[in-house]
C-alpha cells in the first residue's frame, strides 16, 4: 500500500474483516469490512485507524451494530514478523439494550502476522 498525493495515511479498501473469541456469548458478524488508514509514527511502526467498519453483535436475541468513523484501532510494530496490537472501542451505531454496553464494543488483542512474512510501515 502507498499512500499518494498530500495524504499522510495508506488506505486499504477491505473486501472481509472477520473477528473471532468474542467472549460472553456474542455472535459477530461483518456487514460492510470498510477500510484501513495506516499512519507512520516512528521507525518501521505505525498506527491503524477504521473507518466504515459496520459489525453486528448478536447474544440472547439482541443485537446490537457498531460502525467506526476514524476510529484509532491498534498500532503495527513492524518487522518479520510484525505484531498488530488492536486496542479499540468501536462506538455503538444502534441498538439499545444494556446488553450492547456502554456504548462501545471493545477489542483487545495481540498477534504476530504470519502473512505476509514481514511488514514495514516506512515514512513517505
Amino acid at each position: 500500500m502507498e499512500s499518494h498525493g498530500s495524504e499522510a495515511a495508506a488506505i486499504a479498501k477491505l473486501t472481509s474483516f472477520a473477528l473471532t473469541g468474542c467472549t460472553n456469548s456474542w455472535h459477530v458478524t461483518t456487514v460492510t469490512p470498510g477500510e484501513l488508514a495506516i499512519e507512520w509514527t516512528s521507525g518501521y511502526n505505525g498506527t491503524v485507524a477504521s473507518t466504515g467498519l459496520t459489525i453486528s453483535a448478536t447474544r440472547l436475541g439482541v443485537t446490537c451494530n457498531y460502525v467506526s468513523n476514524g476510529t484509532p484501532i491498534g498500532t503495527v510494530t513492524g518487522g518479520s514478523p510484525a505484531t498488530i496490537d488492536l486496542q479499540a472501542a468501536l462506538p455503538l451505531h444502534t441498538g439499545s439494550s444494556g446488553l450492547c454496553g456502554t456504548g462501545t464494543a471493545k477489542w483487545e488483542g495481540s498477534y504476530k502476522l504470519s502473512s505476509p512474512e514481514s511488514l514495514f510501515v516506512d515514512e513517505a
